[in-house]
């Protein structure tokens, strides 16, 4: 069997393994019923098995020369086998050089094309590394984006929170400023009416006193300054009351005001965070619902995972099953096969064998029915019956038997018993010695040759000699010789004397010790008169004949028996073919079952992705519900903090409005403050009145410019003072207009920052948060493709590089082929000799 065309292999998906473990033989011919090489493969077993025969046949004919010079015509035929022999060996090479060229190339095209495959499976792994790193970097950055926009987002509620106190600051400045304004107006009118007095007393015209008047002025000027120092300190004391009531008016008023404007905040926080609430509230049920949904959905999916992985766990089980049968299944064919082409090689080795046994017994037989190797007085005898074997009637009256046809020699030591009979090895053993002496009277007159004869009742016996083990020493030769009974006497008589030894020097050493003769395996034998005789005969080799003759009939049963029992190989290849079926139904089977397998592992994938998305989802689903629950329980935190504010804030606005002073205190504060000026005033202007008068009435002219010179400093400080409280009141209303003007622009600001958007959902931070939370699945799902697509360019760079490994393998195994067949490489990429190998002889 094997791969080619017609065949009964087969060879499925995922039997490379198998392959790879079979035995290197095996795997060899798979390879080459894979190139299409079987013939060639087929032509050189031919060839070498001819090549054989053509050995054996010139080894036969070697042996032929030697032994029957005359067949000159079998050399011939084997001269001409050894000639086809060369010219096979010449086609054997041509074939191998052909068969190893286009397989090498065949292999370098294929590892080129593996290489470049796997240079395009590296790239392709490169790149989808590279773009699964620039995904990961992107959903890198859109992490940091989205802390970014959250941050950004904290920081517009806190810049928010800012811009609104800073507001409230700057409207609380200017109520603060407003009322320091209404009473600069009020003290420049004041300053402004002492000014218009002073100068009307500067402006009255002076009369004459006279003494009386004098001390009357004196009089009224002490009590006028008496009554003007009163009023002073009682106008001091009512101003002072007067601007404690105000600063505590007006601090009761601004802490009242921020207890308003805390208030206003409180509702309005509490507005909003109410709105959110009961946004919330309201999408709630329907939060809840849905990721009720979403785990109902996610326990579904994940039994749906679980059914898969079983599945698919099932038909992996059934996918191995079917594998390890169609591995199973391979191996036996595989071992079947490799069987019955050993039981097919053995068979043709045993039918040569036999074929050459019996060549080989033909030959001999011919050799003895041509009476070849015997000498003219054996044939005058016999005839064409040639020399008879041992048992075997001789066909001669008074001829028991020929004395190489009785002895058998033990193997290894044929040479030597040969080389101890001597002349003797052709002697005819005869019954009696008249018997003898006939025959031999018969030979003389007819000139048919000469014989040696043994004449059974002449014979004298001498005993063997008794020799214990010495080193050196095999053993005496009619001891290790064999024959039958009666003719014990004549083989003790001729080699009962002769030693066989393993070296000349052993024999030697016998010869010199007087036991008799000694013989080495080789043939040398040693007589103790000095002779040596050595060498072989053309004739030499009986008793190897002998041996052969009757071991060849045996050796041919043996052969017989064996194709005999061998007889099944038709039933081996009916068994084969019947393999061959269930192999490829189990091919079937493992495609089918892979194709299950495959379309499990798909529905795995599939569902766990499905998985993979619902958790995404109920994940996401969780997160919102904790955050809708959060803003519930933040609001209700507001709601509880503005109820404990309010509270708070209450007890502070009773207890402002308990500790600011009333209207009617501040009138009758103001009114007392009034009429002490107005005493101050009538005090002092009576007492300037009369001073000025007295200066007048006194010093006429320099009491009156001193006078004039004082009212006029208190005209200059009155001015001074109504020009420094305008000089406030200026800064007063600039700074009013200042703080107009910095909480206009803080309101713009906070306009232009928050506008019309009160929620954080609808500004542009939260916008912005939104949309970078929307695109979190997406880029979920591109990091996941990526990585997907990383792990199959890696799936298909393994599978490129095993592809690329077994190539290799194979161009190893391709190159330990050639050094088997003494063949390899050269520089140039052509097929040749390896170097000390023998170049077959041309054609």
């Amino acid at each position: 069997g094997g791969l080619g065309a017609g065949s009964h292999a087969l060879m499925g998906q995922g039997l490379v393994e198998e392959v790879l473990r079979l035995r290197p033989e095996d795997r060899r011919g798979l390879i080459e019923d894979v190139a299409g090489v079987r013939p060639h493969r087929l032509r050189m077993i031919d060839g070498r098995r001819r090549r054989a025969e053509a050995e054996e046949n010139l080894a036969r004919a070697r042996l032929l020369a030697a032994e029957i010079e005359p067949r000159l015509r079998t050399v011939e035929r084997q001269a001409k086998r050894a000639a086809q022999h060369a010219e096979l060996a010449a086609e054997l090479h041509g074939a191998l050089c052909d068969f190893y060229g286009r397989e090498q190339r065949r292999l370098h095209a294929a590892l080129s094309q593996g290489r470049a495959a796997a240079g395009e499976r590296a790239a392709d792994r490169e790149a989808a590394e590279a773009a699964s790193a620039r995904a990961e970097q992107e959903m890198e950055r859109w992490r940091r984006d989205l802390e970014a926009a959250r941050e950004r987002l904290d920081a517009a509620e806190a810049e928010r929170r800012r811009l609104s106190a800073a507001v409230r600051d700057l409207e609380s400045k200017r109520d603060l400023t407003r009322e320091r304004r209404g009473l600069l107006e009020a003290r420049v009118a004041e300053l402004g009416a002492d000014v218009a007095t002073l100068r009307e007393r500067l402006d009255a015209p002076g009369e004459e006193p006279d003494a009386e008047r004098r001390a009357s002025l004196a009089a009224d000027a002490a009590t006028a300054a008496a009554e003007a120092g009163a009023a002073q300190e009682a106008l001091d004391a009512a101003a002072g009351r007067l601007a404690g009531l105000r600063r505590v008016r007006d601090e009761a008023d601004a802490e009242l005001e921020r207890l308003d404007r805390a208030a206003r905040d409180d509702e309005r926080r509490l507005a909003e965070s109410g709105r959110r609430a009961d946004g919330v509230r309201a999408g709630l049920p329907a939060r809840e619902e849905a990721l009720q949904t979403l785990r109902s959905r996610l326990d579904g999916a994940e039994a749906a995972v679980g059914e898969a992985q079983t599945a698919q766990a099932e038909a992996g089980v059934r996918a191995s099953d079917a594998y390890e049968r169609r591995a199973e299944l391979a191996r036996d064919y595989n071992l079947a096969t490799a069987r019955l082409r050993d039981l097919e090689t053995a068979r043709a080795g045993r039918e040569r064998d036999l074929d050459r046994a019996r060549d080989r017994l033909q030959m001999l037989r011919e050799l003895q029915g041509e009476s070849e190797g015997m000498h003219q007085g054996l044939r005058a005898l016999f005839g064409t019956r040639g020399v008879p074997r041992d048992g075997e009637s001789t066909g001669v009256p008074g001829v028991a038997a020929v004395l190489r046809g009785v002895v058998h020699a033990p193997r290894g030591l044929e040479r030597a018993v040969e080389a101890a009979l001597a002349d003797y090895l052709d002697a005819v053993i005869f019954t009696s010695a008249d018997e003898a002496l006939s025959t031999m009277r018969l030979l003389v007159q007819e000139r048919a040759g000469r014989i040696v004869a043994l004449p059974l009742d002449a014979t004298r016996v001498r005993p063997p000699l008794a020799m214990s083990e010495e080193p050196g020493v095999i053993g005496v030769a009619s001891r290790l010789v064999r024959c039958r009974p009666e003719y014990r006497a004549v083989v003790d008589t001729l080699l009962g004397r002769t030693l066989i030894v393993e070296d000349l020097a052993t024999g030697r050493t016998m010869v010199q010790r007087g036991l008799g003769d000694a013989v080495t395996r080789d043939g040398y034998l040693l007589r103790p008169n000095g002779a040596l005789t050595g060498g072989r005969l053309a004739d030499s080799g009986a008793f190897t004949r002998e041996a052969e003759l009757r071991a060849l009939p045996e050796q041919i049963e043996d052969l017989e028996r064996s194709l005999a029992e061998a007889a099944d190989v038709e039933e081996r290849r009916r068994a084969l073919e019947t393999l061959a079926d269930q192999l490829r139904l189990a091919e079937e089977a493992a495609e089918e079952a892979a194709a299950a397998r495959e379309r499990a592992q798909e529905a795995t994938g599939q569902r766990r992705a499905d998985l993979a998305a619902l958790g995404g989802e109920t994940q996401a689903a969780q997160e919102a519900l904790a955050r809708a629950r959060e803003e519930l329980r933040q609001a209700e935190a507001v709601a509880a903090e503005v109820d404990a504010a309010g509270s708070g804030r209450e007890a502070d606005r009773e207890a402002a409005r308990a500790a600011r002073p009333g209207d009617e205190a501040l009138a009758a504060a103001e009114e007392a403050q009034s009429a002490r000026l107005r005493a101050l005033g009538e005090a002092q202007s009576r007492l300037r009145a009369a001073q000025e008068e007295q200066r007048r009435l006194e010093e006429r002219d320099e009491a009156g410019r001193a006078a004039l010179t004082r009212a006029r400093e208190a005209l200059a400080g009155r001015e001074a003072q109504r020009a420094q409280a305008a000089d406030d009141l200026a800064a007063c209303a600039a700074a009013l207009d200042a703080l107009a003007a910095e909480l206009a622009a803080a309101e713009r600001e906070r306009e232009a920052r928050l506008g019309d958007r009160g929620a954080e959902a609808a500004s542009p931070e939260a916008d912005a948060l939104a949309a970078l939370q929307g695109e979190e699945r997406e880029r979920r799902a591109v990091l996941a493709d990526r990585q997907a697509r990383r792990i199959e360019a890696e799936k298909a760079l393994v599978e490129a590089q095993a592809a690329l490994r077994e190539g290799e393998t194979a161009l190893e195994r391709l190159r330990e082929a050639m050094a088997g067949d003494e063949l390899t490489i050269d520089g140039e990429g052509r097929v040749a000799p390896l170097d000390g190998a023998a170049a077959p002889p041309s054609a």
